[in-house]
């Protein structure tokens, strides 16, 4: 699927459900984040890496198990090693790199068990912007650059929601975005995080 078609299905899919999205009776509020390190050394030169991510959102329910859903998403990425800028002696000094992404989605939220039962899994799709900056830094000389990207994205996500009380609930979502609607390329920038939801 190109992005222009997923576009056009994400459009008719809101369209459809405008007039009943108004006479919504339910409200789920949802934060969702995690956090990854890694550290490596060989005596030599050090590697380490951070990822965070985290997420809120809005999903009005128009329907028993179906939603539409408006979200943030902030994801980082941090890495550090020893990099060579010598040219006639090596000399070895650190680098940061990082990756900042702020995704602004609209997603439809669809379950797939019916809204009474205890433990929900649901599937969701739909798109957005996404802004993406890219730092490449050297400390120890104050120098480096910041580049900036804008584009369309698309979001998919399974998940499951684990009901404590009738209004409160754990979850957990395995989530992907991609830049330009390209589905093909889903494992870039995919990863699982757990939360919280609340339904008024």
């Amino acid at each position: 699927m190109d992005g222009k078609s997923a576009k056009l299905i994400l459009c008719f899919l809101l369209l459809s459900v405008a007039p009943r999205a108004a006479h919504a009776a339910v409200i789920e509020l949802s934060g969702t984040g995690s956090y990854s390190k890694s550290t490596f050394a060989d005596g030599f030169s050090g590697y380490s890496s951070k990822e965070r991510r985290y997420s809120a959102s809005v999903e009005f329910k128009f329907s028993a198990v179906s939603g539409i859903e408006f979200q943030y998403m902030n994801s980082t990425s941090e890495v550090s090693y020893q990099t060579n800028v010598g040219t006639i002696i090596n000399y070895y000094t650190p680098i940061n790199i990082g990756y900042k992404d702020e995704v602004y989605s609209v997603n439809w939220v669809q379950n797939l068990v019916p809204s009474k039962w205890m433990i929900q899994p649901y599937v969701k799709f739909g798109g957005g912007r996404l802004v993406r900056k890219y730092s490449e830094l050297y400390p120890e000389f104050g120098t480096g650059q910041v580049i900036q990207q804008n584009s369309v994205t698309g979001v998919g996500a399974v998940g499951i929601r684990i009901f404590l009380t009738r209004a409160f609930a754990l979850k957990g979502e395995f989530e992907t975005y991609v830049p330009n609607f390209h589905y093909s390329q889903w494992q870039t920038n995919e990863t699982f995080s757990a939360g919280l939801s609340w339904l008024f």
